[in-house]
């Protein structure tokens, strides 16, 4: 039977280009998945290899985040540890988050929410007249969202 690293090491190939290491093997949610050696627990690929490589030990409530933005990428030299809040403070830093328009589903355009701040009147209705909930008009009104206006 093949070791953990043994496997590992067959589900990856190099990109050399970015220095990447392109998962090949099974894959979920845009992750490459592999299984771990004795329970058959499913892990994700790139947390296997920090700890095959850098014998890191990754402990709950942690993540594990991707320099080069490469969510198949296992490269341990690509691969930090740290938290959910470290993660989102990267993706934005790197321009990586969707806000105000680009945000799926969004019914309101940038001078939409300019206008909405302006207005005078029943959050209700001026929700209706926009066709969105009352609370995304307190939202906006209170400066919880569309933050990048202010």
């Amino acid at each position: 039977m093949k070791t953990l690293e043994e496997r590992f090491n067959e589900k990856w190939i190099p990109v050399p280009e970015s220095g990447c290491w392109l998962w090949i093997g099974a894959e979920r949610n845009g992750y490459g998945r592999i299984a771990r050696a004795g329970d058959g627990k499913p892990m994700n690929a790139h947390w296997v290899s920090l700890e095959i490589y850098s014998g890191a030990e990754i402990k709950s409530g942690s993540v594990v985040m991707h320099k080069c933005d490469n969510s198949f990428c296992v490269n341990p030299n690509h691969l930090s540890i740290g938290t959910q809040a470290d993660n989102m403070s990267d993706m934005w830093a790197k321009g990586r988050g969707a806000d105000g328009e680009k945000v799926a589903g969004n019914k309101l355009s940038e001078a939409d929410v300019i206008a909405i701040r302006r207005m005078i009147g029943a959050n209700v209705s001026i929700a209706g007249k926009y066709g969105v909930s009352e609370s995304t008009i307190r939202d906006i009104k209170k400066e919880r969202t569309w933050r990048k206006l202010i």
